[in-house]
């Protein structure tokens, strides 16, 4: 009994802890920060309600996609075919990692993600948003991982991708 209170007291301090952390966080980002990970936000909510305009509208007119060099009308087409295929889905991820420039005029986000059905449950996921490592190796026994690389710039008051690519994300077991 003693036992399972100090386990639930260490579980309390450890949100806690998380919470203030990803406060902290929050509180030293930049203006064009926070909304690049508004943008990586505004992505996922539109995959998942299959807004393919809103998808397209993130894109910027050189947009290329790889792996394969996919120009912008080529992406269209595959994440048509996409959502067609994945149907009604979640797009579960960690906090991405933003990388802006000095001049914060570009920046690079690296993400990890996967896709799951609407049924699909994986409550623990979201205690663990802050560190991606933790939130690999818990989803890695039952999903299938990706991992998103962007190039976006920052023009006329918005973010825009540039450039991006997916590749499947190896499992320290060496599947995929």
């Amino acid at each position: 009994m003693q036992k399972s209170i100090m386990n639930s007291y260490k579980m309390t301090n450890l949100v806690c802890v998380l919470l203030c952390l990803s406060l902290l966080l929050a509180c030293s980002k930049t203006e064009r920060e926070e909304a690049v990970y508004q943008l990586v936000a505004d992505g996922v909510t539109m995959a998942e309600a299959h807004d393919l305009g809103g998808m397209m509208s993130l894109m910027a007119d050189g947009f290329i996609a790889g792996p394969g060099q996919h120009s912008k009308q080529e992406s269209r087409r595959i994440l048509f075919v996409m959502l067609k295929r994945y149907g009604k889905f979640r797009v579960l991820y960690p906090k991405p990692v933003v990388k802006l420039s000095e001049d914060e005029q570009t920046a690079r986000v690296k993400m990890n993600f996967l896709i799951a059905t609407k049924g699909q449950l994986f409550p623990e996921l979201k205690l663990l948003y802050a560190d991606p490592a933790v939130w690999v190796e818990a989803v890695d026994k039952g999903a299938d991982l990706y991992t998103l690389s962007m190039q976006l710039s920052y023009d006329s008051g918005d973010w825009l991708l540039g450039r991006a690519r997916i590749t499947g994300f190896a499992r320290p077991h060496g599947g995929m």
